[in-house]
C-alpha cells in the first residue's frame, strides 16, 4: 500500500523553479507591472515606517516597536480592520499612527491589495531587518569582518526597480524581472 506524504514532508521534496511567460498584450503587462510595483511600494512605506521608529528609538524618544510593526497578523488586522484576538495591539498601533501620514497611505496601498500577499510581503521587510540586526551584532563582536558598519534596510525607488518577487503563498510567488523585454516568471 502506498504512503501518503505530509505537507511537510512535500514541501522538504519540493524543488521551485522558473518559468518565463511572454505577455504580448500591452494592457495586461501594464497591469501586472502596476500591480508588483503597488506592492513594492507597500514594501517601501512599511520599511519607512520601520526606520523612523527605530530612528526614534535609538535617540531614546520612542519604544521600540518592531514586534508590532513587523508583526503579519497585527497589521493585516490593523490595516484591513479584521476582529481578531489581538485587539488591544491592533487598536493601540491604530492610535498610535492614526495622524500618521504614512500609515494612512499605508493603508489606502493596502486596499488595493491582496491580504495573504501582503502577508508574505511583511514577512519579508521582518527578515531583512533581522539580518540587519544579526550584521549589526557581529560587527559589534568583531568588526573587521565588514568595510563599515551595516546600514538598516531602505526603501528602493520604484523607477529603478529591475527585480522584484512577490510571494504569492509558500510555495508560489509572481517575479517582475526585466519588464523592458515583456517577459515574466514565476516560481
Amino acid at each position: 500500500m502506498k504512503k501518503k506524504n505530509s505537507k511537510k514532508e512535500l514541501s522538504q521534496n519540493t524543488e521551485l523553479r522558473v518559468f518565463s511567460i511572454r505577455v504580448k498584450n500591452d494592457k495586461l503587462e501594464k497591469e501586472l507591472k502596476h500591480l508588483l510595483l503597488t506592492y513594492k511600494h507597500f514594501e517601501n512605506i512599511l520599511l519607512i515606517l520601520i526606520n523612523q521608529n527605530y530612528n526614534l528609538y535609538k535617540e531614546g524618544r520612542d519604544v521600540m516597536y518592531f514586534n508590532l510593526l513587523t508583526s503579519p497578523k497585527l497589521i493585516t488586522c490593523a490595516l484591513y480592520d479584521y476582529n481578531s484576538k489581538y485587539s488591544l495591539q491592533v487598536e493601540y498601533l491604530k492610535s498610535k499612527y492614526k495622524d500618521n501620514q504614512l500609515w494612512n497611505e499605508l493603508k489606502e496601498t493596502a486596499k488595493k491589495l491582496k491580504s495573504h500577499n501582503i502577508f508574505m510581503v511583511i514577512k519579508r521587510v521582518k527578515d531583512t531587518f533581522k539580518a540587519y540586526f544579526n550584521s549589526l551584532e557581529t560587527y559589534k563582536q568583531n568588526p573587521n569582518l565588514f568595510n563599515g558598519m551595516p546600514k538598516p534596510p531602505k526603501p528602493k525607488k520604484l523607477s529603478k526597480l529591475t527585480n522584484y518577487a512577490v510571494e504569492l503563498d509558500k510555495y508560489c510567488s509572481f517575479i517582475f524581472c526585466k519588464i523592458r523585454e515583456g517577459k515574466f516568471s514565476r516560481y
